[in-house]
């Protein structure tokens, strides 16, 4: 992955202090999202997706790595072990309820949320009050140089409900249709 991680990509944009471009960050949510929905549908839970596991290889193709604390799930099993980044835990989580493949969904929104904003959605550097605001507060909205579509669909991503939180299939219909298109285009097979 000739261009590192969305970690890398970040810290780069922060030097130049400006945001990365929305364009980008729906281009890196729908192939996030493409490569969720995979391994869903093979009944794989990532169990930890965060900045430093989503790479950026060359022809701006996203890759999602680090499968260590990935876990396989029986058809409509549910998980109640604790893993994961604790700034991209999923309220379920951090409630020590049982979660699914919706916690990935969880904490891609956090993801993109921190690539645009440049800061992560919840932060502390205490561990309880960092669960207490996962569980009970809202992030603040986007920067205005985001669209109210873009900060909508994080925020849907990070739907504190588990059962109203879009699997990642929903949230592949929830892409813009150019961002598909343009998507598209550039992977053609030759």
């Amino acid at each position: 992955c000739q261009y590192g991680d969305l970690y890398t990509l970040l810290h780069s944009v922060r030097k130049k202090k400006v945001y990365v471009n929305e364009d980008i960050i729906w281009d890196i949510a729908y192939q996030s999202l493409l490569a969720l929905e995979y391994l869903h549908s093979k009944h794989i839970i990532h169990r930890d997706i965060k900045l430093l596991n989503i790479f950026m290889a060359k022809d701006k193709v996203i890759k999602i790595g680090d499968f260590g604390m990935s876990k396989l799930l029986k058809h409509k099993e549910m998980k109640m072990s604790r893993v994961g980044t604790p700034l991209y835990l999923a309220p379920e989580l951090v409630k020590k309820e049982k979660y699914d493949y919706k916690a990935d969904i969880w904490s891609l929104g956090c993801s993109l949320y921190h690539v645009a904003k440049a800061v992560p959605p919840f932060n502390d550097d205490n561990l309880i009050r960092l669960g207490y605001a996962i569980v009970n507060t809202e992030p603040e909205r986007l920067p205005e140089c985001y669209s109210k579509d873009f900060d909508g669909f994080v925020k849907k991503m990070m739907t504190k409900n588990s059962k109203e939180r879009p699997s990642a299939e929903m949230c592949i219909k929830l892409i813009p249709d150019k961002v598909k298109v343009k998507y598209l285009n550039r992977v053609k097979i030759k």
